[in-house]
């Protein structure tokens, strides 16, 4: 099963004078700022599709990235956590799903923890299904991950 944590929420970041277009590019820089902080290997951010940004790493040796974008004038945000790189069924053919799966939750909760210190975030709301404002929950920790198998 491919994992993709989805949140949505309100906030108004500051705008930056390197990057004006697209916007959030503030989230994208102290987002990279906390994972190298976190030791976290290969991380970057970028311009994702000319709407928004992301940020890749490299956690627990898979690569995941974490991509946000504004999605009405107002200011209201998505964004999503998931693994970058194989395929869903080569991972379940190689019985890596839960490695990767406990990858995009690290990475999940390392997100939460910078979204929960900006203080123009509000309305946080978390999924892994649906759209995270209508059936997601308040918190990273109480979303259904899958079961990670015992060693």
């Amino acid at each position: 099963m491919t994992v993709r944590a989805m949140a949505e929420f309100e906030a108004g970041f500051p705008d930056d004078a390197e990057f004006e277009r697209p916007e959030g590019y503030h989230l994208a820089r102290v987002l990279e700022q906390d994972c190298r902080l976190a030791g976290l290997s290969d991380v970057s951010s970028d311009n994702w599709l000319d709407c928004g940004w992301c940020v890749s790493c490299v956690v627990q040796g898979w690569p995941v990235w974490v991509c946000f974008a504004r999605y009405f004038p107002d200011e209201q945000w998505q964004l999503f956590v998931e693994h970058r790189g194989l395929t869903h069924l080569l991972a379940r053919l190689l019985r890596k799903t839960s490695a990767t799966a406990d990858a995009v939750r690290t990475l999940a909760f390392l997100v939460e923890a910078r979204l929960t210190k900006e203080t123009t975030v509000s309305e946080l709301r978390w999924s892994l299904a649906g759209r995270p404002c209508e059936s997601g929950v308040q918190s990273v920790a109480a979303l259904p991950w899958p079961k990670t198998p015992a060693a």
